[in-house]
């Protein structure tokens, strides 16, 4: 996009409170993000923390801090001298942070500071409710949760919004907006690039691709259960399931898939990026998003995987809502308990579907609306008078 549709008027500021590790899906998506606003605003700078939690980088520039907070690993996080200065200098009027638990007596000072400079402060919640999640986590992480708690309901004061992907009217006091995970546009069109010149060979194989962190949430048991139950019939048409990532569920599955003897239906691939990752999405037929939501008693989600999934032109299988999506027809949606997954019905929704035959019609729907240019122009009209 060469034109700058918010008329050149916004300077804005993406807060990133973690470090930006490389070939991970969250900078993946925090890049996109950044890339989108960059097409629509005057100027966008980035905060974000360096690799090693010791250095806070404002576009790459160290800002100066507490240097003996700085060596403590980790507590940088709570520590926020330095960016007002490079607000003002830069002119900055819009932060947009993306909020991942660290609210403090000290972030709530920082919020206060920028809300007295005039700056528009919009808080991404890239997962909402997130407390159940920390159940499972170690014990460290849930002692940031319970500073988290002590003082996130103060942030209502200076947020002018907060952004989430499943629908609230309001997050700790804060007016909610509601948009969608998204994909950049220079990956679309690469990605429909490939599906055009992409063979496709005319079988009745059917392989399904689940890519994820592999967290218990994720379900990818349930599957590999209804694999088992699917292949005791034997069925006429075959299909495999590539499982990509790395996560702590991944012992447990592989021990499951052992103990049925469906190990000539299952691969792991392990940690995948680059064009190992869009070569595999390519092959694939159906595309798995997560299948036990209700494991962290969360019914409504809004993944990313579950975009670039139609991206690629894939037809996805899920078990919870997805405001974004459950409109169109390119979705199954399997019961939100621990029962095993019914290939069967997914098979025969896939063939009547005839959706071997529609990835270019799936990856234009995808398309025409999971741009994050879309969704972050949406997002500044509301904010912006």
């Amino acid at each position: 996009m060469n034109n700058k549709i918010c008329n050149n008027s916004v300077n804005l500021l993406f807060f990133i409170n973690d470090p930006l590790i490389a070939n991970t899906g969250v900078t993946k998506k925090i890049k996109s993000q950044i890339e989108a606003f960059d097409n629509i605003c005057n100027s966008v700078f980035v905060c974000n923390l360096s690799v090693d939690n010791r250095k806070r980088l404002f576009s790459g520039e160290v800002v100066s801090g507490n240097k003996l907070l700085s060596k403590i690993p980790y507590f940088l996080r709570y520590e926020f001298s330095g960016i007002e200065e490079k607000v003002i200098a830069n002119k900055i009027n819009v932060v947009y942070i993306r909020y991942t638990h660290f609210s403090s007596p000290a972030f709530i000072r920082f919020l206060r500071r920028l809300q007295k400079l005039g700056i528009n402060i919009i808080m991404e919640f890239p997962t909402f409710p997130y407390d159940e999640e920390y159940k499972t986590l170690p014990f460290k992480s849930n002692i940031k949760l319970l500073i988290d708690k002590c003082f996130r309901l103060k942030m209502a004061e200076y947020t002018k919004l907060a952004v989430c992907f499943t629908k609230n009217d309001s997050i700790f006091g804060i007016p909610a907006f509601t948009i969608s995970n998204g994909i950049g546009f220079e990956r679309m069109d690469y990605i429909s690039s490939k599906l055009k010149s992409t063979y496709r060979a005319v079988n009745t194989d059917v392989d399904f691709i689940a890519v994820s962190s592999l967290e218990k949430w994720h379900g990818y048991d349930r599957f590999i259960s209804g694999i088992y139950e699917y292949i005791k019939r034997e069925p006429s048409k075959n299909i495999h399931l590539h499982i990509v990532g790395e996560g702590r569920e991944v012992n447990n599955l592989v021990r499951l898939v052992d103990k049925l003897g469906v190990e000539p239906y299952v691969t792991f691939h392990g940690h995948c990026t680059g064009e190992k990752l869009d070569e595999l999405l390519l092959k694939a037929d159906v595309g798995i998003d997560s299948l036990a939501r209700h494991r962290v008693n969360n019914f409504e989600n809004n993944s990313l995987k579950s975009k670039e999934y139609l991206t690629f032109g894939l037809p996805i299988v899920k078990s919870h809502r997805d405001h974004s999506i459950d409109s169109c027809e390119y979705f199954f949606n399997v019961p939100s308990d621990e029962s095993h997954i019914e290939i069967d019905d997914i098979l025969n929704w896939y063939y009547v579907s005839n959706f071997k035959k529609r990835k270019d019609e799936i990856n234009q729907f995808a398309k025409e609306n999971f741009s994050w240019e879309k969704q972050m122009q949406k997002l500044l009209m509301t904010v912006l008078p």
